[in-house]
Parts: C-alpha cells; sequence; structure tokens
C-alpha cells in the first residue's frame, strides 16, 4: 500500500489518531471515511423522499457521537 500524502496525515491526526506511520494512515484512511459517508447518503435518502422516519432513525446515531465526544472533552 502506498505512503499517506501529508494532508491525508494531518486530517487522521485531527481525528486522535496520532504517532502512527505512514503505511498505517494510508491503510486506515478509507475506512475512516465509511461511516460519515453511509450516513451522508441516508440523509440524502431521508432528506429526498421526505421520510421523518428514516431522518428520526439517524438520531440516536447523532446523539451517541454527541455524548462520546463530550465525554472525551
Amino acid at each position: 500500500m502506498s505512503a499517506a500524502s501529508a494532508t491525508v496525515r494531518t486530517n487522521i491526526q485531527a481525528q486522535g489518531f496520532c504517532g502512527l506511520d505512514d503505511e498505517t494512515y494510508a491503510q486506515i484512511n478509507y475506512p475512516l471515511r465509511l461511516s460519515p459517508a453511509i450516513c451522508m447518503v441516508w440523509a440524502a435518502v431521508g432528506t429526498a423522499r421526505g421520510s421523518a422516519t428514516i431522518l428520526w432513525a439517524l438520531v440516536p446515531f447523532a446523539a451517541l457521537g454527541a455524548i462520546f465526544y463530550l465525554a472525551s472533552v
């Protein structure tokens, strides 16, 4: 696998994954993007369909993200 670029390394370090080598940054780059991408598609589908049920299904995930973030600060 190729080495991670400086931008990729900086972005991953901003998420708290510090002190890793370039090979590891390159390996975790795309898996770290999967969850936000799934959430974005889910929200887009819910918005396009005008479905409150689909959008409300995202609420527990957003709440857990906020709770875990606040607990880590």
